[in-house]
């Protein structure tokens, strides 16, 4: 069962498409939960390639690492500005994803594939990135 609560909301302004997605998945759900969260945002990226994309997720993954440096398998590039920001942000530190979680791994390597960076940088009381936003506009 899918107990991913999703709502997308696309705008154009300027000719600029813009899509926002919100998303919640409970705590504990399984890796397939995630392969259907994945399949969505896929789609709406094979689909629109131009779009500017805005996930605001509350992921319920307490194992998810923040990553500095984004991997774009699909056009081959990163991005300095952010880097250098992000650099700043972590003291200087790379820090990479060393997860033994299957969910947390299918989610990242989504995100990197489809160059997505992960905007904020702020931790909730447990010091873990559970409420985590992502975005194609970097």
């Amino acid at each position: 069962e899918n107990n991913v609560e999703e709502l997308w909301v696309g705008v154009i302004f300027d000719e600029v498409q813009y899509v926002f997605r919100s998303v919640y998945i409970p705590p504990a759900s399984p890796v397939s939960t995630y392969d259907d969260h994945v399949g969505s945002l896929s789609y709406i990226m094979d689909n629109l390639p131009n779009a500017k994309l805005f996930i605001l997720g509350d992921y319920n993954l307490p194992s998810f690492v923040h990553w500095v440096e984004p991997i774009d398998i699909k056009n081959s590039h990163a991005v300095a500005g952010s880097l250098s920001y992000l650099n700043q942000l972590n003291n200087n530190s790379n820090t990479i994803l060393i997860s033994n979680n299957e969910c947390v791994r299918t989610l990242h390597d989504c995100i990197c594939f489809y160059g997505l960076l992960q905007l904020n940088h702020i931790h909730n009381s447990n010091n873990d990135f559970l409420d985590i936003v992502f975005s194609n506009l970097y």
